[in-house]
Formats: C-alpha cells, sequence, structure tokens
C-alpha cells in the first residue's frame, strides 16, 4: 500500500512539473528578454530587505514545519514498524502453508500434523516397513525453533524425513525454510492437550524406571533361557528325530490292520502313537508329577519337588522364577485347615501355574491346596 501512494506521488509531481515547463514556454513566446547575466542586479536595499525577509520568513515556516511535522510522523512509527512486523508475519506464515501443501507434508504427518505414518524401504537391510511419522502440531514442545529449521533443512537421516533445504540437498532456500517453521508456530495445539496425550507415557515409563530391577533380571533370565535353549539343540534335535522318523512310519502304515473303530488308522498303530506320544511327553517333561497326600507328613515329597526344578534348572534357566515363586508360597502358606493356603500364596502359584503352562508344563488347571503346589511342582 506504501509502495503504490508513493508510485502515484511522483507521478502527479511529474505531471505537474511538466504542465509548469509548458506554462513557462507559452509565457516565453513574443519579445526576447534580456539574460539574467546582462540583467542589473537587485540593489542593496532590495537584496538586504525585502528578499533577505522573504528568506527568512520561508525559513521559518519550513522549521516549524519540521519541528511539528517530525514527532507527529515518529509518534506513529512504532505502530507503523509493528504493522509492517505483522503483515510480513502473515505473508511468510501463508508461504510457509503454500509450501507444506506444494510438497504434501501432511501426507506422512498426518491431516493438520497430527503424526501419521508412511512406507519406507531402510536402507541398511532393504526391508519395507511402516514407519511411524511424528506430529508436527506439538512439535515446538519437543524442539526449539532451531532444531525444527535444522530438521526441516537437513532431514533426517535413514528416515522417510528428506532433507528439503538447500543446504541438505533439498528445493527450498533459507527464507523458505523459514516460511514453512513459522507456518508449523501457528497449527501447534495448546501445551494442556499436548500434556494430556504424553503424560499416561511419562507415567507409565516412571512406573517401568521403578520396576527397572525387575524387569532387567527377567531380560536376563531370558536370554540365558535362550542360550541353554541353543545349546540343547543338538542333543534334543538329535532325541527327538528318531521319534520323528518313528511317527512318520507309522504314518505309511496307519491303513493296515484292523481298524475297530473304522477311523482310518489301524488299532496296532494307534496303540504304538500312543506309546510314541508318551515318549515325546518325557522327552520335555521338565519334573515329575507328584502326588501328596493333605492326611500325610510328606513335606520331604515337596523338597523333592523343588530338588527337580534345581536340576532342572541347567537345562531351563527361566524356571528359576517358578522355583523361586513355589519356594515363596511354601515359606509363607498358612495352613487355615488340612490341605490349605493363605490368599498370598493362592495368588503367587497361580502365577507359576500360568508360567508353566506356557513352558508345556501341565499340571493341576488350579491351585487352592497344598497338594495342588506339590503337583505343580
Amino acid at each position: 500500500m506504501t509502495a503504490n501512494f508513493i508510485t502515484v506521488v511522483a507521478v502527479v509531481a511529474g505531471i505537474a512539473w511538466l504542465a509548469l515547463l509548458g506554462v513557462s514556454a507559452v509565457r516565453n513566446r513574443g519579445s526576447e528578454e534580456i539574460p539574467h547575466n546582462l540583467a542589473p542586479g537587485l540593489t542593496n536595499a532590495e537584496i538586504e530587505t525585502k528578499r533577505l525577509e522573504t528568506g527568512q520568513k520561508a525559513a521559518i515556516a519550513f522549521s516549524a514545519f519540521l519541528a511539528i511535522s517530525l514527532p507527529l510522523y515518529f509518534l506513529g512509527e512504532l505502530d507503523r514498524q509493528q504493522g509492517f512486523v505483522e503483515e510480513f508475519s502473515a505473508e511468510s506464515i501463508s508461504r510457509g502453508e503454500h509450501i507444506v501443501e506444494e510438497f504434501a507434508c501432511f501426507s506422512c504427518h498426518g491431516p493438520e500434523g497430527v503424526g501419521g505414518s508412511t512406507q519406507f524401504v531402510e536402507q541398511r537391510s532393504g526391508v519395507t516397513v511402516s514407519w511411524a511419522a511424528p506430529s508436527l502440531d506439538d512439535i515446538f514442545f519437543r524442539y526449539d525453533e532451531d532444531e525444527v529449521n535444522y530438521w526441516v533443512t537437513f532431514g533426517r537421516g535413514n528416515t522417510p524425513m528428506p532433507p528439503w533445504g538447500i543446504p541438505g540437498g533439498g528445493p527450498l532456500n533459507d527464507l523458505q525454510v523459514v516460511d514453512v517453521v513459522n507456518y508449523l508456530k501457528t497449527i501447534q495445539v495448546p501445551q494442556a492437550a499436548a500434556l494430556e496425550e504424553v503424560e499416561p507415557e511419562i507415567t507409565a515409563q516412571l512406573d517401568r524406571l521403578g520396576n527397572a530391577e525387575a524387569t532387567m533380571a527377567a531380560a536376563v533370565l531370558s536370554q540365558e533361557q535362550t542360550i541353554a535353549d541353543i545349546e540343547s539343540a543338538p542333543d534334543e534335535f538329535n532325541e527327538f528325530s528318531p521319534l520323528a522318523d518313528r511317527a512318520d512310519v507309522l504314518a505309511e502304515r496307519a491303513g493296515e490292520g484292523i481298524d475297530t473303530d473304522g477311523d482310518g488308522v489301524s488299532d496296532s498303530v494307534e496303540t504304538e502313537l500312543s506309546a510314541l506320544t508318551v515318549e515325546i511327553a518325557a522327552l520335555f517333561q521338565v519334573v515329575e508329577a507328584l502326588v501328596m497326600d493333605p492326611e500325610v507328613a510328606d513335606a520331604e515329597v515337596a523338597a523333592e519337588a523343588v530338588s527337580q526344578l534345581e536340576a532342572a534348572l541347567e537345562r531351563d534357566p527361566i524356571l528359576a522364577q517358578n522355583l523361586a515363586a513355589i519356594e515363596t508360597a511354601l515359606e509363607r502358606g498358612v495352613v487355615a485347615s488340612p490341605g490349605e493356603l493363605d490368599e498370598s500364596s493362592l495368588e503367587v502359584l497361580e502365577v507359576a501355574r500360568g508360567e508353566a503352562e506356557v513352558l508345556g508344563v501341565t499340571g493341576p488347571t488350579d491351585v487352592g491346596s497344598v497338594s495342588d503346589a506339590e503337583a505343580l511342582a
């Protein structure tokens, strides 16, 4: 708007100057005037009175104009500067929005930058994955402006985020990157909304940190079990392979002989398959089932169960947590009546029973007494 006003003033002044020259040319037609250098000069009286006073009056009037107009002009200068800042900011945001739309930034980062995903070929492995693109509507709660400018300019290596700035090999100059950053500022969610979204994760991580020691112990135990599985795999394969071969032979002979129940498998093969499954179950059985009599003092049987688990630790280190749980339950178990345990011990034993089932260890479907605990052991 200011530039247009100045242009109009300049054009009007030019037209007025041309008109003045034209009027002067018309007036000068007729008799030739005496050149100024040949005309008689002004007298001292004229120079020191009328001409001097006219010049002084003009100087005073111009000084008064400056004294009044300049302060008035500068009184509004701050507002004009702020207006220019707002105008430049609005134009920068508009340009940034256009760039974001042109390069389809929200196709990865989700509508309005709420977060999304995109397909990406991981360069080191060549595997195509669905990569989670972070949200942009809360990015200034995670990074400051310089960091966001850097990520936009140079991208993030080995991720779907490419460099967009010319220094990083992209198409945008420095001012365009600033425009994008300025636009991203306008789509930020309120701080309360951002906190509401991340607080559950923070709480979960704090809880995880509180259980770090137990988590690390469980992770170490899991790795020990993995190592034990790898080390025992050749022996288990050598033991299981002949059983598998026998199962193949029995499958080929399924139709040979008498088939009393008419299910397509002869009676002799069914008998041999039953015996084979017993051998296979014994191969993978961790401990032997023990039966305790609630009416008889048989604490040595419980000790035997614990001994079996201790012996199995070399093959299955992960059983250590089950062993510890059972020992704790037996130590804390309070017999309210013959063959019963207190509630806390039952909870520990039930957890141990569930973990044993995952490992393929058969046992009681419910733990409600000492005998069930010993059967589980």
